[in-house]
C-alpha cells in the first residue's frame, strides 16, 4: 500500500510523484546532480522544464573541485521551505550512517559543504509541485577510488519531516529506508581517477565590509607547456563567478627568461562575502619543474588620487594582467592577498628522495649516525585569503668528513618570519633520525644557532622512543652562536629515534649567512661529568669537543 508525500522531496527516479515507498530504481535519484569542475551561474536552470527531465549524469573527478546540486519538488498543497545535506561514503562504508564499532565512521559523518563552508543549504518551493534548487552546489574533492564506487546521500529536514539521521545495519536496510522517505536521496556515482597527476590547492577569501572591483589573478611560474591551470569558487555573489576552467599553460618567456603564464578574472565582489576559492594544476602528463609556482592573487584597483592608498598603488600590469584584461576605470591597484601553490622536492644525493616521514633501517645500522629525515618550513600570513602556511622548496646535501662521519646539509630557497606565531608554533622544524647501531653509551645532544637574532627561541625534543632526549624553548641571548644541549645517559645499542629541532622567530628576520645545527656526540665518563658541571653553571655553554655521530645542518 502506498501513501502520498506532502512536503519538501527528492525524486528517487523520473517516475517518482511522491507516492511511497518508491517503487524502481533507487540509487541513481536524477535529483542528485554532479556537475563537474566549474558551478553554474544561474542554478534555474537546472529546474526548467527542459532540464526537469533530464539525467545529469553520475560523474565526479578524483583530486578536483566537483560542485553537486541538489533539486526537488513540493507536491504539498502549501508552499514550503526547509534545509538540505549532502553526505559522501565509499560504497564499502554506506552499511552504516554511523558505525557502531566506530562512531566516528559512517557516511552520516562525511558531510559535504559549500564554498562557503556551510554544511546545509535552505530551499523553498511553492505549492503544487513546485520545484526548487540549490543555490550553489556542494563542494567536494574526492580522493581516488579504485575497483569501487561513492555513494552521495541527500537528505531534507523541514518543520513537519525533521528527519534524523537513521540508524541502520545492511544495504537492504538503506535501500527500504529511502524507498519509504521522500525527503532522502542516494545516489551511487563513479569517480573518474586522474590518468596524470592533479593538486589543488583551497583557500579561503573573505572582502571584508566595502565591495567592491577585484582582479583575481592565477598566476604561473616555471609550469610546464601543455599541462591545464583553473580556478573557482561555488558560492554565489560575484558578478561575474570567481571560475575560469582549465585551461592550457601556453608560456611567455621573459626578460630573465622565466616562463610565465596568467589567467586574469575582472569581479564585482559584495561586501561581507566570504567563501573557499579552489585552484588547480593538471599536469597533463608533464612533470612539475622543481621551481614551479602558481600563486591565487586579489588585486584591489585603485584610483591614483585616493586620498589614502593611491600613495601604495603600482601599476595593474606590474600585478601580472595584460593589457587586454584591463576593465574601465583605474589602471593601478594594491595586493589584497596571495596564496601560493609550490612544488616541495627534497633531494639527496641525487637518488634518494625523502618527504618528511621518518626512515627506519630495514638491518640493524654498521655505525651511528645522525641523518636528516623531514622538514617544515611555514610562512604564516594573514591577509584578504586568511590564514595560511606555505611551504618552501629544500635542498639536501650529504657530506662526509675525513673521519668518514656523514653530516646532511639542509637548504632552505626562502626566508619568512611569523610575527606572532602560537606559543607552541614553530616557524621551521628540522627532523633528525638518530641511530646509534652498535654503540651504547652516554651522548651530548646539541642545536646550535650562528647568527640568528638575540630574542629567537630554539628547541629540540625527540617524538619516539624510549629515550627522553629534549631541551625547552630558549631564548637565544648570545652571538654570534647560541647553543641549548642535554646529556643523555646509556643510550642503548641498536635504538632508534626521530628528534624534531625547531627555531621560533618571534618577527625578528634572518640573515642571510644562518646556521641552525644539530649534532650529537659521543662522550666518555670524564668528559660527561665536565659537561655536566658547565651545564649546571651555564646550560648554554659551548659544548665540549666529543666524538661527532652525527649532524644535520639547516642553511639558507
Amino acid at each position: 500500500m502506498t501513501e502520498q508525500w506532502n512536503d519538501l522531496m527528492f525524486r528517487h527516479n523520473f517516475d517518482d510523484t511522491g507516492k511511497y515507498p518508491t517503487a524502481g530504481t533507487l540509487s541513481s535519484s536524477p535529483d542528485v546532480i554532479p556537475l563537474g569542475d566549474t558551478p553554474v551561474s544561474d542554478p534555474n536552470t537546472l529546474i526548467g522544464d527542459d532540464a526537469w527531465k533530464r539525467d545529469y549524469g553520475n560523474s565526479t573527478n578524483a583530486s578536483e573541485s566537483n560542485y553537486i546540486y541538489l533539486r526537488g519538488m513540493n507536491p504539498s498543497t502549501t508552499d514550503r521551505s526547509g534545509q538540505v545535506s549532502l553526505y559522501y561514503s565509499p560504497a564499502s562504508l554506506l552499511l552504516w550512517p554511523t558505525d557502531p564499532l566506530d562512531p566516528k565512521k559512517g557516511w552520516a559523518k562525511n558531510p559535504l559543504r559549500t564554498s562557503g563552508g556551510d554544511k546545509s543549504i535552505t530551499v523553498t518551493a511553492a505549492a503544487n509541485n513546485g520545484r526548487f534548487v540549490t543555490s550553489q552546489g556542494f563542494n567536494w574533492i574526492p580522493e581516488p577510488i579504485y575497483n569501487d564506487h561513492y555513494c552521495v546521500v541527500a537528505r531534507l529536514v523541514t518543520d513537519d519531516n525533521p528527519n534524523p539521521l537513521p540508524t541502520l545495519g545492511n544495504l537492504t536496510d538503506f535501500a527500504a529506508y529511502i524507498s519509504q522517505h521522500p525527503n532522502m536521496a542516494w545516489r551511487n556515482v563513479v569517480t573518474i581517477n586522474p590518468s596524470n597527476p592533479v593538486t589543488s590547492t583551497v583557500v579561503n577569501y573573505s572582502q571584508g565590509t566595502e565591495g567592491g572591483g577585484v582582479y583575481v589573478i592565477l598566476r604561473c611560474e616555471n609550469v610546464p607547456d601543455g599541462s591545464k591551470v583553473a580556478f573557482n569558487c561555488g558560492t554565489p555573489g560575484p558578478d561575474p563567478m570567481i571560475s575560469i576552467g582549465p585551461t592550457t599553460v601556453a608560456n611567455t618567456v621573459d626578460s630573465k627568461g622565466i616562463p610565465r603564464f596568467n589567467l586574469t578574472l575582472l569581479t564585482t565582489i559584495p561586501a561581507n562575502w566570504a567563501s573557499d576559492v579552489t585552484y588547480t594544476w593538471y599536469s597533463e602528463g608533464r612533470n612539475p619543474a622543481p621551481d614551479m609556482k602558481i600563486w591565487l592573487d586579489a588585486v584591489m584597483p585603485v584610483a591614483s588620487d585616493h586620498p589614502l592608498l593611491g600613495q601604495y598603488a603600482r601599476p595593474l600590469t606590474q600585478f601580472g594582467i595584460a593589457q587586454e584584461h584591463l576593465g574601465v576605470g583605474p589602471t593601478k591597484g594594491i595586493m589584497l592577498g596571495s596564496q601560493l601553490m609550490k612544488t616541495l622536492p627534497v633531494a639527496v644525493n641525487q637518488s634518494a628522495r625523502y618527504y618528511g616521514s621518518s626512515r627506519r633501517l630495514i638491518v640493524p645500522a654498521t655505525a651511528p649516525s645522525v641523518l636528516f629525515s623531514g622538514v617544515s618550513w611555514g610562512q604564516h600570513t594573514a591577509s584578504i585569503f586568511g590564514s595560511q602556511s606555505t611551504n618552501y622548496d629544500i635542498g639536501v646535501v650529504r657530506e662526509t668528513n675525513a673521519k668518514g662521519v656523514q653530516s646532511d646539509v639542509v637548504t632552505v630557497s626562502e626566508l619568512a618570519t611569523d610575527p606572532a606565531p602560537a606559543p607552541e608554533q614553530a616557524d621551521v622544524t628540522v627532523d633528525a633520525v638518530l641511530e646509534t647501531g652498535p654503540f651504547t653509551g652516554s651522548v651530548l645532544a646539541t642545536l646550535t644557532a650562528t647568527n640568528i637574532p638575540n630574542g629567537a627561541e630554539i628547541w629540540f625534543k625527540n617524538l619516539d622512543g624510549s629515550v627522553t632526549i629534549a631541551t625547552p624553548p630558549t631564548t637565544i641571548s648570545k652571538q654570534p652562536a647560541f647553543t641549548v644541549s642535554t646529556i643523555v645517559d646509556a643510550v642503548p645499542a641498536e635504538y632508534t629515534t626521530t628528534i624534531r629541532c625547531s627555531l621560533r622567530l618571534n618577527g625578528r628576520t634572518l640573515p642571510a649567512d644562518y646556521e641552525l645545527k644539530f649534532t650529537v656526540l659521543a662522550l666518555s665518563e670524564e668528559e660527561i661529568e665536565a659537561r655536566r658541571a658547565a651545564l649546571a653553571a651555564d646550560p648554554t655553554a659551548k659544548p665540549t669537543p666529543g666524538k661527532e655521530l652525527g649532524a644535520v645542518k639547516l642553511r639558507p
